[in-house]
């Protein structure tokens, strides 16, 4: 679909959209040329990510912005004490959900070594769950996203709100011209228990990602085919019994079932027992 000048500048006035040309915000008036207009009507303009991983960053933003900002914006103390809780017990929640599913599976693996391992390796340590403390606060009503919503519409009608305040508070829906050719994750990678390894990225407006590993040693790449989470956790043993091994990591983008883009960076864990 292809929107003439005009009717890109009214649905831009009605989403309160932001393009990006680069890292540059560009005008309506300018956007014509920058072939976006399926961007506009596919990609989501939503400024709450849409994966828990990045909820989560965007919750430890949140946090720290909100605080700096909202005695200017009319909010009393009481009232920012009310959204700090919420984002506290949001970002809790958050966490605690990805440590329990990487619990779960170290369970299923230390299950499975126990009940139908080779009966000659050490089945090791029962797995430790590194769930964070609860907030000291008392856990606020439900419908947490629901009142942080509120809190963004009130921020952006006070008087003093700027759109400097909104990118810092991250709560501008940015449409970005991304080029799929030079998409890249930003994998993350961390060690579990029971050799295992945990790998985490942005999902973004992909299909999913194709994931890649080495051991110490190898020099060809094992696919771990293509995954359309944001989250991976490699359960395998190591390759020498009981002993700490190194492994490396990279991912691509997939869309479509095709790759695309670049591959990340080579991530390196030494996975333990």
């Amino acid at each position: 679909m292809r929107l003439n000048p005009s009717e890109i500048n009214e649905r831009a006035a009605r989403l309160r959209l932001q393009v990006l040309i680069g890292d540059q915000p560009v005008e309506p008036k300018d956007w014509v040329g920058h072939h976006i207009e399926l961007k506009i009507e596919s990609m989501a303009t939503d400024y709450l990510p849409n994966d828990g991983e990045s909820f989560c960053g965007w919750l430890e933003n949140w946090k720290v912005e909100f605080a700096a900002v909202a005695p200017t914006l009319n909010f009393t103390a009481p009232e920012i004490t009310d959204v700090l809780a919420d984002a506290d017990w949001a970002l809790y929640v958050c966490r605690a959900a990805s440590d329990a599913s990487s619990h779960a599976s170290a369970w299923v693996q230390f299950r499975e070594s126990l009940l139908s391992g080779d009966g000659n390796t050490p089945v090791g340590s029962a797995p430790v769950s590194s769930t964070p403390a609860a907030p000291a606060a008392p856990a606020p009503a439900q419908g947490a996203i629901t009142r942080i919503r509120a809190t963004v519409k009130r921020l952006k009608g006070a008087p003093a709100y700027t759109s400097a305040i909104g990118q810092a508070l991250r709560i501008v829906a940015n449409v970005t011209v991304e080029d799929p050719a030079t998409a890249k994750p930003a994998l993350r990678v961390k060690p579990l228990p029971m050799f295992q390894a945990e790998l985490r990225w942005p999902r973004r407006n992909f299909s999913g990602v194709l994931v890649q590993s080495q051991r110490d040693g190898e020099t060809a790449w094992t696919d771990h085919g293509v995954k359309t989470d944001n989250a991976f956790v490699d359960t395998r043993l190591p390759l020498e019994a009981n002993k700490p091994e190194l492994r490396r990591y990279r991912q691509i983008y997939v869309k479509k079932d095709e790759p695309v883009g670049l591959w990340s960076d080579v991530v390196s864990v030494t996975v333990q027992p």
